[in-house]
């Protein structure tokens, strides 16, 4: 009995930088060194079925990426962090293929889809300023951002698709639901959330002409 065909695929990826900025002529050196890790892991499981004019597919998608930034210090190794930020998302899916004839070609699709991004960051840094020239030298201001940030969302996202097969091309139409994940930006006075998550439904009419010689 023929149960259809499927695959799993996995993909790993890690890295670790560990960087000596230098310094200039006349300045001292940095003690501190900069370190950063990063990591990629995704996952795809899916399973298809196929019988008379009609193919069925089932999946789920998984992926989580990672990394942080920090500044190790080299007197007695302790660390200032930077940021470290993770990203999670699971999805599962099913599809519809359907041919009735051969000109006319059915598709429809539903995925759900979990979403959660988190960070933790400490910015600072030491602005010189000047208001006018009266002021004989710059003064200094030591600024500070710290914090933690956390956000996540599910998704339910359809599509329809449609397609006539004629003798000069095919004539096709689709309705679909996307979204475009949220940011953060670590730079200092900035918005941490500084892309909200958008979604939108998404239609497509067109005509795909064959060459004619």
């Amino acid at each position: 009995k023929e149960w259809g065909s499927g695959a799993i695929n996995i993909i790993y990826n890690y890295g670790h930088h560990h960087i000596n900025d230098g310094h200039a002529e006349d300045e001292p050196a940095p003690d501190y060194r900069f370190i950063s890790d990063d990591s990629s892991l995704g996952l795809s499981l899916y399973h298809t079925l196929r019988w008379s004019s009609t193919t069925l597919t089932a999946g789920i998608d998984f992926r989580h990426y990672g990394g942080r930034a920090l500044n190790r210090y080299i007197t007695d190794n302790s660390t200032d962090l930077i940021a470290d930020r993770e990203l999670y998302n699971l999805a599962s899916y099913l599809t519809i293929h359907y041919q009735p004839g051969q000109r006319i070609t059915l598709d429809a699709g539903l995925r759900f889809d979990y979403e959660q991004t988190s960070m933790r960051y400490h910015s600072h840094a030491t602005v010189p300023y000047c208001f006018d020239l009266t002021m004989t030298q710059y003064n200094e201001l030591y600024t500070e951002f710290k914090g933690r940030e956390r956000q996540h969302f599910f998704e339910i996202l359809p599509k329809i698709a449609v397609e006539y097969n004629t003798s000069v091309g095919n004539i096709y139409a689709t309705v679909t639901r996307g979204y475009k994940s949220g940011g953060f930006n670590t730079q200092i006075f900035s918005d941490i959330l500084q892309v909200q998550m958008m979604n939108d439904m998404m239609d497509e009419l067109g005509v795909k002409l064959e060459g004619v010689g």
